[in-house]
């Protein structure tokens, strides 16, 4: 189970339109390496495409990762690693191309559990022949590489994964910006899940919102914002379900970016 959620990450809850697309979903998204364990905790694993492996050794003890690259038979670099998790079986270690430059980058478990999995996240420079710790994405829950540098990362909270988060993410300079994110909790006074979707453009404005109050199937209320380029103002559209029947109504338009009106 657990290697299916180091492999498989979060796909489920992206199936709504996004204001900056996605991948075409007949693109084949980069999928994980796994080593071969050894008794000896040495394992290879192949990160230039066409070339030899390298080699690693993770010491968890020591939150060390040695690297030794083709043919070296002493480590040519060492890796600090804030792994503290009790090991979930051999290394923890794994490759997949996060930052989308062709060469697969190198990860280790560094926590898991029912909400997912985090990693720590190393990047291969080809010109230094060496790895680098990359703060953008370690530590993400359950990080999906899409092979341009974005990724999919999210997790569940339980009543059966229908109280989750998940978001799409891509690089801003030193951060990742969101494209769209999804969420859903659990309201115990109105007895439904509240559900919200937000997705902004390439330029980091929020474009589309929705909420939604869901009971089993059935969507009892909705508001859906949808913000015009042209006046910066957003559409309000409210829909409701009472006796088996839905209703929707237009709502004021909201304009963040104009001041009130005078009275």
């Amino acid at each position: 189970m657990l290697a299916a959620l180091m492999a498989g990450g979060l796909e489920a809850s992206a199936r709504s339109q996004t204001a900056a697309p996605e991948p075409s979903s007949s693109t084949a998204r980069p999928r994980p390496v796994f080593p071969e364990e050894t008794e000896t905790g040495v394992v290879s694993l192949p990160i230039v495409p066409g070339a030899a492996a390298f080699r690693f050794r993770h010491d968890r003890h020591r939150q060390e990762l040695l690297v030794y690259r083709p043919g070296s038979t002493e480590p040519d670099q060492t890796l600090r690693t804030d792994t503290t998790e009790p090991a979930m079986s051999g290394s923890g270690l794994s490759a997949i191309d996060y930052d989308g430059d062709g060469d697969l980058d190198l990860r280790v478990v560094a926590w898991w559990g029912t909400g997912g999995v985090g990693h720590e996240v190393f990047l291969y420079d080809e010109a230094r022949e060496s790895f680098e710790r990359s703060p953008l994405y370690s530590g993400l829950a359950s990080a999906q590489p899409d092979g341009t540098g974005c990724v999919t990362s999210g997790g569940s909270g339980g009543h059966a994964g229908n109280i989750y988060s998940v978001g799409y993410y891509c690089p801003a300079g030193a951060v990742l910006e969101p494209r769209w994110e999804e969420r859903q909790d659990w309201d115990q006074a109105r007895g439904v899940y509240v559900f919200w979707r937000k997705e902004w453009d390439l330029d980091g404005r929020l474009q589309r919102q929705i909420t939604e109050h869901r009971r089993g199937p059935s969507v009892l209320w909705s508001e859906e914002r949808v913000r015009s380029d042209a006046t910066g103002c957003y559409a309000v559209v409210v829909r409701e379900e009472q006796a088996g029947a839905s209703t929707a109504r237009r709502g004021e338009p909201i304009c963040p970016d104009r001041p009130p009106a005078p009275r």
